[in-house]
């Protein structure tokens, strides 16, 4: 028999991908969150090549973090994508800090939470779930941002020494 911790993880992932997994959604998010980078970065916000970098890494972390709250993955597993990668060598060429980096990412999550709350609160009538839910998604985004920065700021490092 499943317990309430169980049952609970298993309603916020059903929640979170029904919210937060439509390729459609991830695509106009994953723009908002360039725009609100570049506007926020005035020293990233130098040319369309950066830019389209800022959408595919975007795109990439949204994408991986549906697929791993889908699948039931811990926040704590994630591995940088491709295109995040490339994103942060993308500032290393540039001359770009790691702190800017860091920035764009808090900047990304900001906008990412902002929407999937509100993609919450249209999908959820139950005040007591939607509270424990955004609490839910605040704990998992949180932890996931931090792990990957983490696992940023190592290859930044790696990636800048060479």
């Amino acid at each position: 028999m499943a317990t309430d911790a169980q049952v609970e993880g298993a309603r916020f992932q059903a929640l979170f991908a029904r919210v937060a997994s439509d390729p459609v959604w991830i695509q106009r998010v994953s723009e908002e969150i360039a725009e609100a980078i570049h506007r926020e970065l005035s020293e990233i916000d130098v040319d369309d090549d950066l830019r389209a970098g800022t959408l595919a890494s975007t795109r990439s972390v949204l994408t991986l973090m549906a697929d791993m709250v889908r699948l039931g993955q811990s926040p704590e597993d994630v591995v940088p994508p491709p295109d995040a990668v490339e994103y942060l060598r993308q500032y290393v060429r540039r001359g770009v800090s790691i702190d800017a980096l860091l920035r764009a990412y808090h900047v990304g999550h900001s906008t990412f939470f902002d929407n999937w709350v509100a993609g919450v609160r249209h999908a959820v009538d139950d005040e007591q779930w939607l509270a424990r839910a955004v609490e839910l998604g605040a704990k998992w985004t949180f932890d996931y941002i931090q792990a990957l920065n983490r696992e940023l700021v190592n290859n930044y490092t790696e990636e800048h020494a060479h």
